[in-house]
């Protein structure tokens, strides 16, 4: 399952560097300094935009449940959380 998250992780960051490089391409060049940071302030701002997207549907995601330290739970705990699903941490 690791596999295809980084597979995904690796797609995004190539495409968000993609559309930089073509919102860059549309409104600025290189042949002035003007031109340049034109463009490079629209690049910016898409970044900024697709940051914030990724955050929102970051939060939108489930957490995860902490895993349970055995040390801190007395003998009834421990038999009914050995009988449970939740992770166990040493």
């Amino acid at each position: 399952m690791s596999g295809a998250f980084n597979t995904l992780r690796f797609l995004g960051g190539v495409i968000g560097i993609a559309v930089a490089v073509a919102a860059f391409a549309h409104t600025g060049h290189l042949g002035s300094a003007q031109a340049f940071s034109a463009g490079f302030a629209l690049a910016i701002e898409i970044c900024a935009a697709l940051s914030l997207a990724g955050a929102v549907a970051g939060m939108a995601l489930p957490g995860r449940n902490a895993p349970i330290t055995m040390a801190l739970l007395d003998q009834n705990e421990k038999t009914n959380l050995i009988h449970s699903k939740r992770p166990l941490a040493g």
